[in-house]
């Protein structure tokens, strides 16, 4: 029992000197009470103690060391996903989805869920060059179209943070984009793919001359890729696409989200 008063009284000079700082700037002060984080700490400071009296009073636990285990165990642990619980409704401001798999298939947001997903979506565009310039000389559409699938599966997974009562819009233009990228990637991606795989494969390229099939016999890895890909018997249609992409994320896309594409202007030929 002298080690539970003990506690108490360092927990309590610890909030004694925080109150003390917090005092001295107004400022800090009102932060800390919009941000509701002080309250969390404060409630799960609480619950501990409380843990720590009932664990150290029960007579079966005889040693300091056992009853330090069982008190590690069985309170601070469960308190640290108990206080989440408890943001959450203190503040509203974290929400669990189960469908995306960080730690045993939680995700815990610990900003508003649409700003959530704007930074999310801001940080995730600003490596995808490709959706806003595509370079034909250098770029393997191979590779895009992988980026492309891979921007069509990172909206459709995120677009569950979004509250479609508060901003319907921002939902709808998730949902467009994703419909843009589905067509695309449905009219291109598994003739381009089945195309390109035969020709690293064989090392011959197939292409049509005025509607009669040709061979190329080549060593592909020795081409410039602008070289391969203009034998696609669709290549006119797929770099169209390409560029139609292009036009809307960057009218649409890259303004809603603040995604800077300056940094690829010089990427553009068109």
């Amino acid at each position: 029992m002298k080690i539970s008063i003990k506690i108490i009284k360092l927990y309590f000079t610890f909030f004694k000197r925080i109150y003390t700082i917090i005092k001295k700037g107004a400022n800090i002060t009102l932060k800390l009470i919009k941000s509701r984080f002080i309250w969390s700490i404060v409630t799960f400071c609480v619950l501990t103690i409380g843990m720590i009296i009932t664990l150290w009073k029960i007579e079966d636990i005889t040693t300091p060391a056992s009853k330090a285990i069982s008190i590690l165990l069985t309170s601070l642990i469960p308190m640290l996903f108990l206080i989440l619980i408890l943001s959450a409704i203190f503040s509203k401001r974290i929400r669990v989805q189960a469908e995306r798999i960080d730690i045993s298939g939680i995700s815990l947001l610990l900003d508003s869920p649409e700003e959530t997903f704007r930074k999310s979506m801001k940080n995730f565009l600003e490596t995808k060059r490709t959706l806003f310039y595509i370079n034909e000389q250098f770029d393997n559409f191979d590779e895009t179209l992988n980026s492309y699938y891979e921007t069509y599966q990172f909206i459709k997974k995120e677009m569950p943070l979004i509250d479609i009562n508060k901003n319907k819009r921002l939902y709808d233009l998730c949902t467009e984009t994703i419909q843009k990228l589905n067509k695309f990637l449905t009219q291109n991606q598994n003739n381009y793919r089945r195309w390109f795989n035969n020709v690293q494969e064989n090392d011959r390229i197939l292409y049509l001359d005025n509607k009669e099939i040709k061979t190329y016999e080549v060593n592909v890895h020795l081409m410039r890729i602008d070289e391969v890909q203009k034998y696609y018997y669709n290549y006119d249609e797929i770099l169209k696409g390409f560029r139609e992409i292009n036009t809307y994320f960057r009218k649409e896309i890259s303004p809603e989200f603040i995604v800077n594409i300056e940094k690829w202007k010089c990427i553009n030929n068109g």
